[in-house]
Order: C-alpha cells, then sequence, then structure tokens
C-alpha cells in the first residue's frame, strides 16, 4: 500500500494534468484565460487534500491526527461561543454556589478556566469518539468521500453548473467554485485507486 507521500505526489501529479487538460478545454470553448488559469491552480492544490480524506479511517495517520484536532478546535470554540453567551448565568450560578460575588476580571477568569476545562474533555474525548465512529482503517469510511463528494458534485452541477452554462461562458468565480468542488473529489478518486479499491 502506497504511504502518505506517495498518495499526495500522485495526486498532485495526476491532478496537475487533469488540471491542464481542464484548463486547456475550459480556455479553447470560451477563451478565457483568468479562469482556465484559476482551474489549473486548484487542480494543482486540491487534490493533496483530497487524498487525504479516505486515510482519515486510520487511528495513526495524519489525516486522522487533523482531524482530531480540528473537531477538538471547533467543540472548544463551538463550547466557548455557548459560554461566553450564557455567561452572566453562569456566573451568577457560580457565585451562589460559593456564596461570593466577582468583579469583571474574576469573571473572565472564571469563564476562561471552565472554556480550558472543556478543551481537555475535548481533547480526551473527541479522539476516542471518532475511533468509535470509524473503528477499522479500509472499512466504509475509507470511501464515503469519494460517495459523498460525487453526490455533491452532481447535485452542484444540476441545480447550478448546468442551467448556467446553457445561459453563459463560465468567469472566474464559477470556473474556480467548480474546480474546488471536483479537485479535492480527483484526489479521492486518485487514492481510492491507488489502494486498488477502483477495480
Amino acid at each position: 500500500m502506497p504511504g502518505n507521500e506517495e498518495h499526495r505526489r500522485g495526486a498532485v501529479i495526476t491532478g496537475g494534468v487533469v488540471g491542464i487538460i481542464a484548463a486547456a478545454g475550459l480556455f479553447h470553448l470560451y477563451g478565457n484565460a483568468l479562469a482556465s488559469v484559476g482551474v489549473l491552480t486548484a487542480f494543482f492544490i486540491l487534490p493533496a487534500i483530497g487524498t487525504d480524506l479516505p486515510d482519515t479511517d486510520s487511528h495513526s495517520s495524519l489525516p486522522r491526527k487533523r482531524l482530531n484536532h480540528l473537531l477538538i478546535g471547533v467543540c472548544t470554540l463551538g463550547g466557548a461561543v455557548v459560554i461566553y453567551r450564557f455567561r452572566e448565568t453562569l456566573i451568577s450560578a457560580v457565585s451562589s454556589w460559593t456564596q461570593s460575588t466577582y468583579v469583571a476580571y474574576q469573571e473572565y477568569i472564571i469563564i476562561g478556566a471552565i472554556v480550558f476545562t472543556l478543551f481537555l474533555a475535548a481533547k480526551a474525548g473527541v479522539p476516542k469518539a471518532v475511533q468509535a465512529v470509524m473503528p477499522a482503517h479500509r472499512g466504509p469510511m475509507h470511501s464515503a468521500p469519494l460517495w459523498i463528494g460525487t453526490f455533491a458534485v452532481l447535485g452542484v452541477a444540476g441545480i447550478y453548473y448546468i442551467p448556467f452554462l446553457s445561459i453563459q461562458s463560465p468567469g472566474l468565480p464559477e470556473a474556480v467554485f467548480g474546480a474546488v468542488l471536483v479537485a479535492p473529489l480527483w484526489g479521492v478518486i486518485d487514492h481510492l485507486g491507488r489502494d486498488g479499491e477502483l477495480t
């Protein structure tokens, strides 16, 4: 099985080839050089991100560690927003529990301590929760990004692109948006092909 670097290198190379073909076709059909450069850039960069997605089901992989860090950050930030939103209620509960009153800086120290405790809880709990959802490498979650990405791209193409392209030629925003949808999916396809899961 190819390692993380082989997957990334292969996705960048094949994504670059697909990007050159897509950019040349876009330029040939519509004559928009800026949109072609945007598509080419997206296909050189984004497949390297897409190729990491299937390996999020391996507990020791770099993509899994990145997913855990992202989820810990999201949980902590989300919790901090909720805590800050209800800070007056929280501080009054702490005041009644400790039989004390607090000035403003002490309230922020209390809120900071609670958010830090939330961070520690997320750091301990998120990896276990992710492991429970994705227990085995090369299980059903290994190919899930392919199916999710395919349905997303087909849905956006059906709702937006096909009607749009029948009316006018794509400009830079439309071309880059389309490439941003398709290029990571190309990385997923390349990854699964190198793992021998598409045959």
